[in-house]
């Protein structure tokens, strides 16, 4: 299901149950290390508030995650008027500032830290991505061979 909330999810998933039918297989909420601070369109949900990401962890549903980039956020890209509307404050500011660091750290590109992230949850999560170029596909791809410890989870969330 993609953008549902959470109740929502739970109400079908009840019915279901109440009628002998397979639950929710999959959430497809937005999610990425930046928070989502207005919608990218009517409509659209994400996953990063801590009652989403804890009915997550308790359920084990898998998040298909799109937008996991925060739309270029965290890929060097220049900010536009999109991504300053939906993605650009202090608190995503720095968390971009901590993936940058970790990133040198590591020898990676910030965007594989920040897709690292989502992946190293607590629960199943697959990234949808976005790369304009090999070069950028290259980069998430450095997200697959990045092992976050949980302390670097919390630090960066």
């Amino acid at each position: 299901m993609s953008n549902w909330a959470v109740a929502r999810v739970e109400a079908f998933n009840a019915e279901a149950a109440a009628h002998g039918l397979a639950p929710v297989a999959c959430l497809s909420n937005q999610f990425s290390l930046a928070e989502m601070l207005d919608p990218v369109w009517e409509g659209c949900l994400t996953a990063f508030d801590a009652a989403s990401r804890a009915w997550l962890e308790r359920t084990q549903t898998p998040l298909l995650a799109w937008s996991a980039q925060a739309r270029g956020f965290f890929a060097g890209r220049p900010e536009d008027d999109e991504v300053r509307r939906s993605w650009l404050d202090e608190s995503n500011v720095e968390r971009r500032r901590r993936a940058e660091e970790l990133a040198g750290r590591l020898g990676v590109p910030p965007v594989a830290v920040a897709l690292a992230w989502v992946l190293a949850q607590p629960f199943p999560t697959f990234a949808v991505v976005g790369p304009r170029d090999r070069a950028e596909l290259d980069a998430c791809l450095a997200a697959l061979d990045v092992r976050l410890t949980a302390e670097d989870v919390g630090r960066l969330g």
